[in-house]
């Protein structure tokens, strides 16, 4: 049962109510909004879920079996409930469908002018719902079918109804105020004397602390204030001398106004991590799919994230590359 809750979403109940009303794949795909090769890979996973066969296909169509009738008729009846609790007018749109898209605040909004380009090349008028999320929320919320669309780092356990694919990779880089007393290039021993600002966020029931990705543990670090946002950790960088560790395009209007410089830390590798686009393959074509992966790389190698600083204070020409 628990795995049932963790898998089965709204999305599937209106896949069966659909199919009791229509007699083909492509009537059913035009109500649901997904392509029809996508319904058959959707019913197999409904089948895997519940044990049973739920369908059969013959010359008059779709066809339910007794155990497929069992469970359409109570993913009728909790629609119906639904429907009655949540309102049954829907506003009308211009848009066929929408995709909701979840991920990191500094990812949506680099995010979203280039995926707003991208559906222009999508066979259907989509409207984007983009929502920030920790990735402990992200992963819940893509499981139970809350966003169709998932921008992370993390390599995450998918289920057979998702798709991730491998994008380009950000460079993270160490920052601090202008005149901070550590030099454009130090040594670790010197970093560690000085506090980082800390990335935390809410999960709903308590206050976590996040990982920054910077190299050194918390525990053989100092913490200093804690913040949510890269904007608020490069401000409290910007007029103390606490440190922050976050991807160097986060930075870039910082550095280009002369607020915070890069440090490089002689001990320490070069920080890179790749961006992951996950879908669900019922809401997003293969097609849409790899336009979005490619609406991330082409991001990534564009000029947004190709800082050139063409002088630092008083110093010479910085140039700063992800």
């Amino acid at each position: 049962m628990e795995k049932l809750f963790r898998e089965l979403s709204f999305n599937d109940l209106r896949l069966l109510s659909a199919l009791r009303g229509e007699k083909s794949l492509r009537a059913v795909a035009r109500i649901v909004n997904i392509e029809p090769a996508a319904i058959s890979k959707r019913v197999a996973r409904l089948e895997e879920l519940f044990g049973t066969e739920i369908v059969k296909r013959s010359p008059r169509g779709i066809i339910f079996t007794s155990d497929g009738e069992r469970l359409v008729e109570k993913a009728m009846e909790v629609l119906k409930n639904a429907e009655d609790v949540l309102g049954a007018s829907v506003p009308q749109s211009e848009f066929d469908s929408v995709l909701s898209i979840g991920s990191r605040g500094f990812l949506n909004i680099m995010l979203a002018e280039p995926f707003m380009r991208a559906i222009q090349g999508f066979s259907e008028k989509v409207r984007l719902r983009f929502i920030d999320m920790s990735p402990q929320e992200l992963q819940r919320a893509a499981m139970t079918g809350a966003i169709d669309i998932a921008i992370h780092f993390e390599k995450f356990d998918w289920t057979s109804s998702w798709t991730s694919a491998e994008s380009s990779e950000l460079r993270w880089s160490l920052f601090a105020r202008k005149n901070h007393p550590l030099p454009n290039a130090a040594k670790l021993s010197d970093v560690l004397k000085y506090p980082f600002v800390v990335p935390g966020h809410w999960t709903g029931d308590k206050l976590v602390t996040g990982e920054d990705g910077f190299s050194v543990p918390w525990r053989n670090r100092i913490k200093g204030h804690e913040v949510q946002t890269a904007a608020n950790a490069l401000r409290i960088v910007r007029s103390t001398n606490q440190l922050v560790f976050l991807p160097t395009v986060l930075a870039h209007e910082f550095l280009i106004d002369g607020e915070v410089k890069p440090i490089e830390v002689f001990d320490l590798a070069e920080v890179k991590k790749a961006v992951y686009v996950s879908a669900q393959t019922d809401r997003v074509s293969q097609k849409q799919f790899r336009l979005l992966v490619n609406a991330v790389n082409d991001l990534v190698r564009s000029e947004v994230v190709n800082v050139a600083i063409k002088k630092f204070g008083a110093g010479d020409a910085l140039e700063v590359t992800i």
